[in-house]
C-alpha cells in the first residue's frame, strides 16, 4: 500500500539531508566498517554498513531527477558526496595509521571488491529496487532500504580508501568501479519505483537543462561502467573455466604419481597471457620435465599463452606398516652414480698439481671394468704422460674412497696452456713430480675412514649413501656423511660409529651425518 505522496516527499527530504548526526554516523560507520575489513569479518562489515545513512541521498538525488527538482537534486547529491568522502578518508587515514606494511590486502573480505563485474551491477539494481519500494510503501519497514543499499556502497569505498592509503591505486580504482556500478544501478531501480509509484514529473525535468546533463551524464556513466563491467566478467567466466580445466588436467598428470595431489590453484588473465600458480603436495619435488608436459597440456585445451609455475609442498604418508608411497624420482642410475664420484675425485686429484682447473670430462667407454675419460684441463703447463698418469693413480685412490673399485681407469688429458702475467712479468708455475710423505698420510687416512663408512651403511637395510667426504685438518678427521633412509634411525647409532672410528684410526673425529627423510642434521664429535 503506498504511502501519500508529500509523506513520501517528506521522509525522503528527510533521510537526504545533510547535518551533524549524518557526519557522525558516516564517520562512525566507515571507521566500523573499515575495521570489519581489516579483521576479515562478514559480520563486522554488514552491521557497519546498515548504519551508514547513505540511503537518503541516492533516493533524493533519485527522486530530484524523475520529478524534475533541482533543488533537491543538489541537495541530496552534496550530502552523497559528503558521505563518500568521509568513507573514503576514513579508510586512507587508519591505513596510514596502522602502516601499509602492516596490513594485509589478500584478505578476503578486502579482496572481493577488486575485481566488480556486471554481477555486481545486478546486485545493486535489485538492491536499489528493495531500498525504493521500502519508501513508497507503508508495509515495509524503512530499515530495509538502509540495509539493502548501503551495503553494497561503504565496503568499496573503505576497501578504496585503504587501497589509496596502501599504495595498490589499480585495487583502488575496482572498489571505486564497483561503488559507481552500484550507485549507478540503486539510481536507476530508484527512479523506476519511483516512476511506477506515481510521483515522476517528467515534464518538469524538459524544462530544466541542469537536470537533463544531469540525467544524461547518469546515463553516459551508466554506460561506461556496465561496458568495463561486462569487460570483466567475461574475464572472470574465462578465467573460471580454465581453472576447470587446469584443475581437470593437474588431478589427471597426478594420477600417474603416487602420493601426489593438487592442493591449490590460482589464475590470473593479463592481455591474453594467463598466469597460473599450482601448489601440489608430494612426496618429492616435482621434475621440471614434468611441469614443461604440463603446460603443454594445458596449452593444448586453453586459447591463452600459459604462464604456468608450480610449488611442490614436500609431504610423506606413513602407515603402522611404513611409507606408504616410494620417492618419486627413480634412485641414479649406476653410470651416474660413477659420474658424480668421477667428478669428485677428478677436482680431489688435480689438487695436487698447481694452478689446474678442471674444465670437463666426457665418458669414452664406461663398461666395467674399463672407465676410458676424456679430461680438459687448464693449466699453465702441459699435462705430459708422467704427469697423466700421477693424475690417473690419484683419481683412482679418490674413486676407491667412494667404493667405485669395479673400475680401472684410464685417463686421455687434453691441455689448454694458460699464461699468467703481473706487471713484473710471467708467473712461472713448475708441475710437481713426487707427493710429500705428509700428503700421502693424509690420503691414505681419508681412504681408511671412507672405505670403513662404506662398509657401515652396507650393513643397513634400504639405506644408500648419497654423499660421503673426508678431509684431514691438523690431528682431526673430519667425515660429513649424507645419506637416504626409509626411517629414522636408532638412538646413539653416530656416536657408536664415530667411537669406533676413533678407536679404528687413532684420530680424533668430528662426525656430521644428514639423512633425508625430512633433512635432519646430526653433529657428533670428541
Amino acid at each position: 500500500m503506498r504511502l501519500p505522496e508529500q509523506v513520501i516527499l517528506k521522509k525522503i527530504d528527510s533521510m537526504a539531508a545533510f547535518h551533524r548526526a549524518y557526519g557522525a554516523l558516516m564517520v562512525l560507520s566507515a571507521a566500523v566498517c573499515t575495521f570489519g575489513l581489516l579483521a576479515n569479518s562478514p559480520a563486522t562489515v554488514i552491521g557497519a554498513a546498515t548504519m551508514a545513512p547513505l540511503t537518503g541521498p541516492i533516493l533524493g538525488i533519485s527522486l530530484g531527477l524523475v520529478r524534475g527538482e533541482m533543488r533537491r537534486f543538489r541537495r541530496s547529491l552534496l550530502s552523497e558526496g559528503v558521505g563518500t568522502l568521509i568513507c573514503l578518508v576514513t579508510g586512507l587515514l587508519l591505513a596510514r595509521f596502522f602502516g601499509p606494511e602492516q596490513l594485509d590486502y589478500s584478505q578476503q573480505q578486502i579482496a572481493a571488491n577488486f575485481r566488480p563485474t556486471l554481477l555486481d551491477m545486478a546486485i545493486g539494481f535489485a538492491a536499489g529496487l528493495a531500498g525504493a519500494y521500502a519508501s513508497v510503501d507503508k508495509r515495509v519497514s524503512e530499515s530495509v532500504a538502509g540495509v539493502a543499499i548501503a551495503v553494497t556502497l561503504v565496503p568499496p569505498l573503505c576497501t578504496a580508501g585503504l587501497c589509496l592509503g596502501g599504495g595498490l591505486y589499480s585495487e583502488a580504482f575496482g572498489a571505486v568501479m564497483l561503488f559507481l556500478a552500484n550507485f549507478v544501478a540503486i539510481q536507476l531501480a530508484s527512479a523506476v519505483v519511483f516512476t511506477l509509484a506515481g510521483l515522476s514529473q517528467w515534464a518538469e525535468l524538459r524544462r530544466n537543462p541542469s537536470l537533463v546533463r544531469a540525467l544524461a551524464l547518469n546515463l553516459l556513466l551508466l554506460g561506461g561502467t556496465a561496458w568495463f563491467l561486462e569487460r570483466q566478467l567475461r574475464q572472470l567466466m574465462q578465467e573460471r573455466y580454465a581453472q576447470r580445466v587446469t584443475r581437470e588436467v593437474v588431478n589427471q598428470a597426478l594420477a600417474n604419481l603416487p602420493g601426489a595431489r593438487l592442493e591449490s590453484t590460482r589464475l590470473r588473465l593479463q592481455a591474453q597471457r594467463l598466469q597460473i600458480d599450482l601448489l601440489v603436495r608430494a612426496p618429492e619435488e616435482l621434475t621440471v620435465g614434468f611441469v614443461q608436459s604440463l603446460r603443454d597440456l594445458l596449452q593444448r585445451r586453453l586459447p591463452e599463452t600459459i604462464d604456468l609455475r608450480v610449488g611442490t609442498a614436500l609431504s610423506s604418508y606413513v602407515a603402522p606398516e611404513g611409507r606408504l608411497f616410494a620417492p618419486l624420482r627413480a634412485e641414479p642410475s649406476a653410470e651416474d652414480v660413477f659420474r658424480t664420484d668421477a667428478e669428485w675425485a677428478l677436482q680431489e686429484a688435480i689438487k695436487q698439481f698447481s694452478q689446474v682447473e678442471l674444465v670437463n670430462f666426457r665418458s669414452l667407454r664406461l663398461e666395467p671394468p674399463a672407465a676410458e675419460l676424456l679430461v680438459s684441463l687448464r693449466s699453465p703447463y702441459v699435462f705430459e704422460s708422467e704427469l697423466v698418469g700421477k693424475l690417473q693413480q690419484t683419481t683412482q685412490q679418490f674413486l676407491s674412497q667412494r667404493g667405485q673399485r669395479q673400475y680401472q681407469l684410464k685417463l686421455t688429458v687434453r691441455t689448454t696452456v694458460i699464461y699468467d702475467y703481473t706487471e713484473d712479468g710471467p708467473l712461472q708455475f713448475a708441475p710437481e713430480k713426487v707427493v710429500g710423505e705428509a700428503e700421502l698420510l693424509r690420503q691414505k687416512l681419508e681412504a681408511r675412514a671412507l672405505k670403513w663408512l662404506h662398509e657401515q651403511v652396507e650393513k643397513l637395510p634400504e639405506v644408500w649413501l648419497v654423499e660421503a667426504r673426508a678431509s684431514l685438518s691438523g690431528s682431526e678427521l673430519s667425515l660429513v656423511v649424507s645419506l637416504q633412509m626409509p626411517t629414522r634411525p636408532r638412538a646413539g647409532l653416530w656416536k657408536q660409529w664415530r667411537d669406533r672410528l676413533q678407536k679404528e684410526l687413532s684420530v680424533p673425529v668430528r662426525l656430521e651425518v644428514s639423512w633425508i627423510q625430512g633433512q635432519h642434521v646430526e653433529v657428533v664429535s670428541k
